[in-house]
């Protein structure tokens, strides 16, 4: 099998509940064509063990559905009873409660207080992280160069594997780079 077949929207899963549940899920949150694409990668990556790590930007403007592609991959491991494999992440509190997720300042130990790259504070994100392997960054826009790295090399500090991007966790990147862009400390 190609190892990226995955990608494919001809995809189909080893198992006919799993498939059962990707086309149930579909039809479910009534997904476009680019949302349904957008949650087939994801969800067909997570039920092919191809070993490839999954990097993946989800683009649009405001009202493309982003946010349904969201709901839809949190059913999928719900459904599945994997809720634990799957964290959603955002820069900002509200932007976090939209998507029914968290900051990635508090999920990561990523505080201004001193001792914030402390064994206990690594040892918590550690276990936050554990068995979670995808993560979906909503509102990448609002997250400035430094900080994306900042995000990166604390998950591969806290999960002791720096020899893949953000530990190894597959990450999908969700925003609009037209619409919010960062904030810089000390501007208004």
């Amino acid at each position: 099998v190609d190892r990226q077949y995955f990608l494919s929207r001809d995809f189909r899963a080893g198992n006919e509940e799993v498939q059962k549940l990707l086309d149930d899920t579909v039809t479910q949150f009534n997904l476009n064509v680019a949302q349904e694409s957008a949650f087939r990668i994801v969800a067909n990556h997570s039920v092919e063990p191809c070993g490839e790590h999954l990097k993946m930007y989800l683009g649009g403007m405001a009202g493309t559905g982003k946010s349904q592609v969201i709901k839809a991959l949190t059913h999928w491991f719900s459904q599945r009873e994997e809720s634990y494999r799957f964290m959603c992440l955002a820069p900002t509190g509200a932007a976090a409660a939209l998507i029914g997720g968290s900051t990635y300042h508090s999920m990561l130990g990523m505080g201004r207080e001193k001792g914030s790259e402390s064994a206990n504070n690594l040892l918590s994100v550690r276990a936050r992280l554990q068995n979670v392997d995808y993560i979906f960054v909503d509102e990448i826009s609002m997250v400035d160069c430094h900080s994306l790295y900042t995000i990166c090399t604390k998950m591969c500090t806290a999960l002791r594997n720096d020899g893949q991007p953000f530990g190894g966790v597959n990450m999908i990147f969700a925003g609009d780079f037209a619409q919010l862009p960062p904030a810089v400390a000390g501007h208004a």
